[in-house]
């Protein structure tokens, strides 16, 4: 979806600079400069819009609200606050909505309704800026008029562009389309069921529930079922994530393995936390350097790649060949990153590890 986008905004952005649709030529050299800071405001406001659709849908189902992030702009349930915060994860800027579902009845048809609110906001948005265009007239000769109405043009046309694309069902390079999700949640069977079970787990996951406490029996019915499916590998990951959080390493190995070889369905740029989640273990748990190494170097971390996970591994390893001080500062590293993790409650069980880590560093000196 964001491909589109962009390549939407910058194609009228090019219209807007070079072909003076609205005898921007009129106005000052800067106004060009202008415009970019338009387009980029109307990019903001059109996801923000899409993103708040799908938070009114998951309150309409009675989910509750716990994050909505569109950009720098971030808003967070915390003890029963909203606070409002500069978003510093890169991952998020191209915006989520996190409402988890308070109870477990009918959530396929629940997480439905909450997939086609996006969508739906920004259809009526757009609808509603069309209006605008063609029945108010704004003066032409005025700069800010003109600004503003090259505002209400792109971003209907993205508002538009935004529905479209999310509602068309699709499964490319690990993600989803909410069209997508819509009708395999409205289908119903066992590809339905994968897919609730997988959102109400992420779902609780990000909102801050650590691994360890997350319900792992409908992961595994859902992971069990004699269905095909690419979102397999992320229940997997999920069931290493609680199975290491409570200490029963034999069943995170098995499923890490498992996520693992699921490695084509996962996104490209998220492929390396996979070998650095291997690299982890085994030089944290099965005190295999070596192997560990051989893991940590098979792929390129990326920007999707969180720079926690990869100090978190850099300690690991250093701890494994006795270099205590250069873990304790890459342990040290990996715990202010933490919050900028998206799995808020993963953060809580990896800040206990690595403060595990630093006891056993300062005994062993």
């Amino acid at each position: 979806m964001g491909g589109i986008i962009i390549g939407a905004t910058v194609a009228y952005l090019v219209l807007m600079v070079f072909g003076d649709l609205k005898g921007g030529t009129e106005f000052p050299w800067y106004t060009k400069l202008l415009l970019i800071a338009v387009v980029v405001f109307a990019l903001w406001l059109t996801i923000a819009i899409h993103e708040l659709g799908h938070v009114i849908a998951g309150l309409s189902q009675k989910f509750e609200f716990r994050l909505l992030s569109v950009g720098p702009v971030l808003v967070e349930k915390e003890l029963g606050k909203l606070k409002l915060k500069r978003n510093t994860n890169f991952n998020t800027f191209g915006g989520v909505a996190l409402c988890l579902p308070t109870d477990q009845e009918n959530l396929n048809r629940r997480f439905a309704v909450f997939a086609f609110g996006g969508p739906l906001a920004s259809l009526i948005f757009g609808g509603i800026l069309s209006i605008c265009l063609i029945y108010f007239q704004l003066d032409p000769s005025s700069l800010a008029f003109y600004l503003l109405e090259s505002l209400l043009l792109i971003s209907c046309i993205l508002s538009f562009c935004i529905a479209l694309v999310t509602l068309i069902p699709m499964h490319s390079e690990g993600f989803t389309s909410d069209g997508g999700r819509i009708i395999n949640l409205l289908r119903g069977g066992p590809s339905a069921q994968i897919e609730s079970t997988l959102l109400n787990a992420i779902a609780q996951a990000t909102s801050g529930i650590r691994p360890s406490l997350i319900n792992p029996d409908p992961i595994l019915v859902a992971l069990n079922l004699p269905y095909e499916s690419p979102l397999k590998p992320y229940l997997s990951g999920l069931l290493y994530n609680h199975y290491q959080d409570v200490g029963e390493l034999e069943k995170a190995s098995w499923h890490l393995d498992q996520y693992l070889e699921g490695a084509q369905y996962i996104p490209k740029g998220y492929v390396a936390s996979l070998y650095l989640e291997k690299a982890w273990f085994e030089a944290r748990h099965n005190k295999n350097i070596s192997l560990a190494k051989d893991y940590s170097f098979r792929e390129k971390a990326g920007v999707m790649v969180p720079k926690s996970q990869v100090l978190r591994v850099e300690a690991a390893i250093a701890m494994g060949e006795g270099n205590n001080s250069l873990a304790v500062k890459k342990i040290n590293e990996a715990i202010k990153e933490l919050p900028k993790l998206i799995d808020k409650g993963a953060a809580i069980a990896e800040k206990e590890w690595l403060e595990h880590m630093l006891e056993e560093c300062r005994v062993k000196n």
